[in-house]
């Protein structure tokens, strides 16, 4: 298959998830805890890092366990006002998270979005589009729409009662919007399951996820053990035509699916480690009886490449997400979301509630000599340029987005007043229409450009000073009054 645009963005970001592992920023369950043997010694603990964790708490929060039972999901949110670009590229540089070869690629399937809107906006103004899209520092993003990355997370949200193994209903993942099952796995599915599925992959592209299937008993065996199944990218072929994978963890060479099959069929028939036997022994104080398996298993016994799990990027919808203005793109991640919800009403109830429309609209004054960067920084968060006013620039845009580190790098100043200062403020847009006013509950909100706002600013400090001494001195001539009308009575 050809090269994509996507595919040349997923191969740079499988290197990036690679560095990340080899630095030990992002780890196996298993390298975690013969990392930190000498601290983690509570078996259910222990048992619990299979299903991650994260030293970023403050970027990220788990989804709790719904049923009662000891296991984590393995299912990672950005947290409320937390910038996306920002928490990934702290998860990929410092810190630990505990994740699995399903979330690790998939990580760099969300990773490559960004990688691509850098590219084509430049860097700030690509971060600061993914961010409206995904999680803002600025605003609080509706817990739908904000970053969400799992094992075999985008599976998440493309079917309505999809369950995690823990039997917790799976959460909808935003990026469902630009990941879906491929056609070719699409065909698939209505077909009779081929026993030699490698002959499809030729039909898979670039960057796209399959997985190696191994033995059904392998978790019997190895109830704590990470090498179920290898899930990979599929990156071509090498000279004998062969599908060659890249997984997390196993370097930046392509694997055969010969070489995968024969890493499980190692892994199962290795001993049984402590946590393993832990689990079990666990399991059995539940009443949860030992299942019967074979000791061995040989390369035969192993089901190999499995194209039905393919997950790929929806190519109109990835040159959409690129191209489009950021306002379109919104509209759209919102219509899908909103579709989602409205499918899981019944499974999901507190998750039926449409996502809130966009904050109210104004028209807000920008220096004219405003660098192109700037200007697409603003675009990157759904401005719309009205015109040209007085040597100014007029956009259009959400007000939220004008949070303060947004305002000083577009030259913008906001102040608030309160409320019951309307008159200054129906004095302030007669003498500066170029100031934008936002009425709130309790205040007034004046935007104006940084080369006009110093004036803006004195006509609000001097009026405000002069309405409170007028207001001073009212006071002053009714208490006046009122004493000389109880002196008189």
């Amino acid at each position: 298959m050809p090269i994509t645009s996507f595919s040349k963005y997923c191969l740079q970001a499988l290197d990036i998830v690679e560095n990340a592992h080899s630095n030990g920023n992002l780890l196996y369950s298993l390298d975690y805890k013969q990392k930190h043997s000498d601290t983690l010694k509570d078996p259910i603990a222990r048992i619990l890092v299979e299903h991650g964790i994260t030293t970023h708490t403050d970027l990220f929060e788990q989804a709790p366990c719904t049923n009662g039972k000891i296991n984590k999901v393995m299912e990672f949110r950005l947290k409320p006002k937390i910038s996306a670009s920002h928490a990934l590229k702290s998860l990929l540089n410092s810190g630990e998270t505990v994740i699995d070869c399903g979330a690790a690629l998939m990580l760099a399937h969300i990773y490559a979005c960004l990688l691509a809107l850098e590219h084509k906006y430049g860097e700030q103004a690509g971060q600061a589009r993914f961010d409206w899209l995904f999680g803002s520092a600025g605003h609080e993003t509706p817990t739908v729409q904000r970053l969400l990355f799992s094992n075999n997370t985008v599976l998440r949200g493309t079917k309505k009662f999809l369950r995690d193994p823990n039997n917790n209903i799976a959460a909808i993942n935003p990026f469902a919007f630009l990941f879906d099952f491929s056609p070719i796995s699409k065909r698939m599915a209505t077909m009779k399951k081929p026993t030699n599925q490698a002959h499809y992959i030729k039909q898979c592209s670039v960057g796209s996820m399959v997985t190696v299937v191994g033995n059904d008993n392998y978790d019997l065996k190895h109830p704590c053990g990470i090498d179920r199944n290898f899930n990979g990218i599929y990156i071509g072929d090498n000279e004998l035509g062969e599908p060659l994978l890249r997984v997390f963890g196993k370097g930046r060479d392509g694997l055969t699916e010969a070489l995968l099959k024969q890493m499980h069929v190692d892994s199962y028939n290795s001993a049984r480690s402590e946590d393993d036997k832990a689990l079990i022994a666990l399991k059995e104080a539940y009443g949860v009886q030992e299942g019967v398996y074979p000791e061995k298993i040989s390369i035969t016994d192993v089901h190999g490449l499995e194209i039905l799990s393919n997950l790929d990027i929806k190519l109109e919808m990835w040159e959409f997400f690129i191209n489009s203005s950021a306002k379109d793109v919104m509209h759209e991640l919102r219509k899908f979301l909103n579709i989602q919800l409205k499918e899981r009403g019944k499974v999901l109830p507190d998750d039926t509630l449409q996502l809130p429309t966009p904050a109210k609209v104004y028209t807000y004054y920008f220096a004219g000599d405003l660098s192109d960067e700037k200007r697409s920084l603003l675009f990157s968060v759904g401005a719309t340029q009205t015109s040209r006013i007085n040597h100014l620039l007029a956009m259009q845009l959400e007000s939220t987005v004008l949070d303060k580190s947004m305002r000083s790098k577009v030259r913008v100043e906001r102040k608030a007043i309160a409320s019951s200062h309307k008159r200054a403020v129906g004095e302030l847009q007669f003498l500066f229409p170029e100031a934008t006013v936002e009425q709130e509950s309790k205040r007034f909100l004046i935007t104006a450009p940084q080369n006009l706002y110093s004036n803006v600013e004195r006509f609000i400090t001097k009026f405000t000073h002069i309405e409170n001494q007028v207001k001073k001195a009212q006071q002053g001539f009714r208490q006046r009054k009122l004493k000389m009308l109880m002196s008189n009575s």
